[in-house]
């Protein structure tokens, strides 16, 4: 059982990278258009250009750090890894008549 439940925590984390890759990469895409529309239509000066660029630099480590890395890093296991009762907590969510966690409760 908490083979189980150890494998539905390494497919969670797997989840959550792919969904940061996909949303991190359509925010990304966003960002850039937007700040490459703005200058495109109004021909800012070089210093306004230098502080779109900052913007994008800023805007891009926000998403490969929050989307990216942080996922990458809890996949990988550095940080505090989630423990079976707050994996079986999350599987018996959707579950109406699983109320009773006592079951899933592993104590060694």
């Amino acid at each position: 059982m908490i083979e189980k439940i150890e494998g539905f925590t390494r497919k969670y984390y797997l989840n959550r990278l792919i969904q940061g890759v996909l949303v991190g990469a359509v925010l990304w895409i966003v960002f850039y258009l937007l700040i490459n529309g703005l200058e495109y239509f109004s021909w800012f000066p070089s210093k306004g250009r230098f502080v779109l660029f900052l913007f994008l630099l800023v805007g891009s480590a926000f998403v490969l750090v929050y989307h990216f890395l942080i996922p990458l890093v809890n996949l990988i296991r550095f940080r505090k890894k989630m423990s079976v009762e707050q994996a079986s907590v999350m599987i018996c969510r959707p579950f109406d008549g699983l109320r009773d966690l006592s079951v899933f409760r592993l104590r060694d």
